[in-house]
């Protein structure tokens, strides 16, 4: 099977071109030839809208999510000029070569910030022209600004396709909170295609009076652990749910550890 161009021009892939875009995906989708499509859009465009083409249907319109599944969104930076381009006060009209159309009132720095934020990976491009510690301060500010994308170090746009097409994904999204024996902390989990982002946070049982808890965790008050748990939740095609499910029950204490109470547990964290 060949790989198929389509090229749409004089447009925004997101308003003036949304129903051309729709038309060829559709197509494309009903040849059945293909297992991957990849939109490229010019380097002035804004993301959310594309990613919202994806959608089932939009106010009665049949959108892109009937006959294809958004995997990753993915925003190229280019290292070398990236804090030029993010501290300038110019608007995207100011600078021709960019394409954009007159009564354009966006600027620079506030699309470069809305293309890095909305990404689940992010390309930094041109890592040979820089030193170590820039390349460093730079991904830095990048996860300030997205902390579950993945960041890819690159040269000359040169990656490995499979950092950004997730082909072999079943688990496309979950989210939830972990309960880690031994530790006090509530570890808020997010995942989205490769990125994964582990946060810290807390449990009410233990800080906040239980007659101030909201009324959805009305059912743990009388737990004797309160609301610690682990509450996951995942979104997923052709997954092995046999398999899923025995690899988290595996990763559960068993019922003569659980019995040994928190005290007992602290040495599990002092073993890992």
């Amino acid at each position: 099977v060949q790989d198929k161009m389509v090229e749409m021009q004089n447009g925004c892939i997101c308003c003036t071109l949304r129903d051309d875009l729709i038309e060829h995906v559709t197509k494309i989708a009903a040849e059945r030839k293909y297992d991957y499509l990849l939109i490229e859009s010019t380097g002035i465009s804004e993301p959310m809208p594309v990613a919202a083409t994806f959608v089932t249907d939009i106010e009665g319109q049949a959108m892109l999510g009937r006959v294809a599944r958004l995997d990753t969104l993915v925003t190229v930076v280019d290292g070398k000029t990236f804090w030029e381009t993010y501290r300038t006060t110019e608007m995207l009209v100011d600078r021709k070569e960019l394409g954009a159309e007159t009564g354009d009132q966006r600027n620079i720095a506030s699309l470069l910030a809305d293309q890095i934020e909305c990404a689940n990976v992010i390309v930094l491009n041109k890592v040979d022209l820089l030193k170590e510690d820039e390349i460093v301060t730079l991904e830095a500010v990048l996860r300030k600004m997205n902390q579950t994308a993945e960041i890819v170090r690159s040269s000359w746009g040169k990656i490995d396709l499979t950092r950004v097409l997730k082909l072999d994904d079943d688990l496309l999204r979950s989210k939830g909170l972990l309960w880690v024996a031994g530790s006090n902390a509530a570890m808020v989990w997010a995942q989205a295609g490769g990125a994964v982002d582990l946060q810290s946070g807390n449990w009410l049982h233990g800080n906040v009076d239980p007659s101030e808890w909201p009324a959805h965790l009305e059912q743990y008050k009388a737990n004797r652990y309160g609301d610690k748990r682990v509450e996951l939740v995942f979104i997923a095609q052709n997954l092995n749910k046999a398999d899923l499910t025995k690899r988290l029950e595996d990763a559960l204490v068993t019922e003569e550890e659980y019995q040994l109470g928190e005290e007992g547990w602290a040495q599990f964290i002092g073993e890992s």
